[in-house]
């Protein structure tokens, strides 16, 4: 059998051998560990009330406001990265079961979804092995939204850049200066321009406070990812559909632009 007891009782029992004494906190601490990370000044782990909130942190740490981009701060959170990744393998579950055990009707057919089984099972394996971020977005449209912290949350504040990434469907990926003038479509060029397996509707724009918005529906900005997803090799409309979804999931959790 077992008992508890508090330490203050604990004096008046008698310990037999083969007892196992077990200490266990039975109250919340009061106070939570939170990290900064990029550029700032000062020391980069802070003890905060639990009801601590963002700004309030944000407002004690000296920045150099030219060094810095205050308004694209983000915070990686556990929670968070836990909630990206059971979404994630929910997706790619549901992807499976509902095209591998599919049946077929015709010997075309069966050899569609052979191809089909290939694709799918080639892309999970590969998706599986990405690391969401745990990136809570809290900055938008250059302003930053207060928080409650959480025990172990990162909050970074990134370094102003003067660059721009572009990465997937293109022939060179590289990151590149920043130039206030050029259009999405520009640094694509500048990129060597779409493989023969992009898909120029569906691109996307990465922001350094971890935002992944559509490209036709902002312009560039210096310290961008423009991600380039592939067109999906199916004919099978409810597929390929099912596809790009997870691949804006993966774009929005990871920022990688997974090839097919």
């Amino acid at each position: 059998f077992s008992s508890y007891v508090s330490l203050d009782d604990l004096d008046a029992h008698w310990l037999q051998a083969g007892d196992e004494l077990l200490f266990s906190v039975d109250r919340r601490h009061e106070t939570i560990v939170v990290q900064v990370e990029g550029s700032f000044n000062g020391p980069s782990r802070f003890t905060v009330p639990r009801d601590a909130r963002l700004m309030e942190l944000l407002d004690s740490i000296p920045v150099d406001p030219q060094l810095a981009d205050v308004d694209s701060v983000s915070i990686r959170r556990k929670s968070v990265e836990q909630r990206q990744r059971e979404s994630l393998d929910e997706s790619l579950k549901r992807l499976e079961t509902a095209y591998l055990g599919a049946s077929s009707a015709t010997v075309d057919e069966s050899k569609i979804r052979i191809e089909e089984a290939k694709l799918i099972q080639d892309f999970v394996k590969r998706a599986r092995q990405l690391e969401p971020s745990g990136r809570l977005v809290v900055a938008e449209g250059g302003r930053v939204r207060d928080t409650i912290l959480q025990d172990g949350d990162v909050i970074t504040i990134p370094n102003r850049s003067d660059s721009i990434f572009v990465s997937g469907e293109v022939l060179v990926p590289q990151a590149m200066v920043y130039q206030d003038r050029q259009s999405v479509d520009d640094y694509i060029r500048r990129a060597g321009g779409f493989t023969d397996r992009a898909n120029k509707r569906d691109i996307l724009l990465a922001r350094q406070s971890g935002e992944v918005v559509a490209a036709d529906e902002v312009r560039p900005r210096p310290g961008d990812e423009i991600l380039v997803l592939p067109e999906i090799p199916t004919k099978n409309l409810e597929l390929a559909k099912t596809l790009t979804q997870i691949l804006y999931q993966l774009a929005v959790a990871t920022k990688v632009a997974l090839d097919l």
